[in-house]
């Protein structure tokens, strides 16, 4: 494992593993390209062996115990000046939001601004009274609570929100005196690269917080499986989450998992029909359905489903792919090979027009499933194009949850 001096902010040399206090490059890597632009190459990843990882966990067992001794209005003040530091770097941040996973930038900047108000946040937490005091029986005896940081904490984070999800999982632990060993998704690790670069920048001591690019199943024993290991947090995939919590039981160690879900709207007879058909849309398709919140059903009374269908459709017909650094509308985001259904989107933009028919086919014969088969009792097969996603007259074409997916890893 090559040691080096400088940031990996440039992302060209793979350099992206951050353990005990420098960037290190690995024997393997791998190449991210940008979902809307899929000729373009947004950085060269390490890829991290085993030994990496106990490298990592070794740098936060030394680190923690003078971490967590350190006053909590100091590592307050951290906290406050990664905020800062990040909301410097908004416009930055966003892009490389967007060239990772391909959300609209002007989403991408509400990301941010919302991990800057989470250091914040946390930052003001840490100057919150600690611990408590109770009556006691005895008038020689004091009776107190003192709250102390659990140790090392391995935090997973997924790729749909690159910065927010890593900021509500790092700035608590950080902050509260752990130390941390976070594995980002693959698709995400631009994204964390500059988060980290951020929290170095603020004060963080060395192997206080250690990063791990690469695939985390060829990690994951590894991960779980480290005698420092206090606390682990993951978001993603139910089954992913379930392996995790197995991996860790039967040593106590703390798991929190915030996992995928079903998420049903309901509709009754007397609701505002075009709010409520708005609001089924906007969280059927906001990131392009890539969240565990999105909504992926809706139950409608009877009486009022024929006009709800027709708002559902007119909406959706409304929505148009655009370039997520230039269009403020709905966008093409990135879905990894493991998303579901998805078409293979490899070799630039000439695929992506090769593409075009089948996606329209492939809209047609969902149509049904996706905003009928779950959303009501009985479906009309729709074959007309002008009844279905795509605008006859403007072309504009909805590409639904799982229809990317990312280049080949290389």
């Amino acid at each position: 494992m090559s040691a080096l001096a400088t940031s990996a902010a440039s992302l060209t040399d793979g350099a992206t593993l951050f353990i005990g206090g420098s960037w290190r490059a690995a024997e393997s890597g791998y190449e991210r390209f940008d979902p809307a632009h899929l000729d373009r190459s947004t950085g060269r990843f390490a890829a991290a062996s085993p030994q990496h990882v106990h490298a990592a966990y070794a740098a936060a067992s030394v680190a923690q115990p003078g971490w967590a001794a350190t006053p909590a209005p100091q590592r307050s003040e951290i906290l406050r000046r990664a905020a800062l530091l990040l909301e410097e770097r908004t416009d930055e941040a966003a892009r490389r939001l967007t060239a990772d996973m391909g959300k609209a930038v002007r989403d991408a900047s509400a990301e941010v601004a919302r991990s800057v108000a989470i250091l914040r946040y946390f930052a003001g937490e840490l100057l919150q009274p600690s611990g408590e005091t109770y009556p006691s029986a005895d008038p020689a005896t004091m009776l107190l609570t003192v709250e102390q940081a659990l140790g090392v904490v391995c935090a997973i984070t997924p790729w749909n929100f690159p910065f927010a999800i890593p900021t509500w999982k790092l700035a608590p632990a950080l902050g509260f005196g752990n130390a941390v060993v976070w594995k980002p998704a693959e698709p995400a690790s631009g994204s964390a690269v500059l988060l980290t670069e951020v929290l170095i920048a603020a004060g963080i001591p060395d192997g206080v917080l250690n990063l791990i690019t690469g695939q985390g199943r060829a990690l994951s024993a590894e991960l779980t499986g480290d005698p420092a290991l206090a606390a682990l947090t993951f978001t993603g995939s139910n089954g992913v989450g379930v392996r995790l919590r197995q991996a860790v039981a039967d040593r106590n160690v703390k798991v929190q998992l915030e996992l995928g879900g079903k998420n049903p709207a309901i509709v009754l007879a007397d609701a505002d029909l075009e709010d409520a058909a708005s609001q089924v849309v906007r969280g059927a398709m906001l990131s392009t359905g890539q969240r565990c919140t999105a909504t992926s059903r809706v139950y409608v009374e009877r009486t009022v489903e024929p006009r709800f269908r027709e708002l559902v459709k007119q909406r959706v017909t409304a929505l148009v792919v655009g370039d997520p650094y230039v269009y403020a509308g709905q966008t093409p985001l990135l879905v990894s090979e493991w998303g579901g259904f998805g078409f293979p989107m490899y070799g630039g933009e000439a695929a992506l027009d090769s593409r075009t028919e089948q996606i329209r086919a492939f809209k047609r014969e969902l149509t049904d499933r996706a905003f009928a088969g779950d959303l009501y009792t009985q479906a009309t097969s729709i074959e007309d194009e002008t009844n279905g996603l795509i605008d006859p007259t403007t072309g504009a074409l909805l590409v639904p949850p799982g229809i990317l997916a990312s280049p080949p890893r290389r």
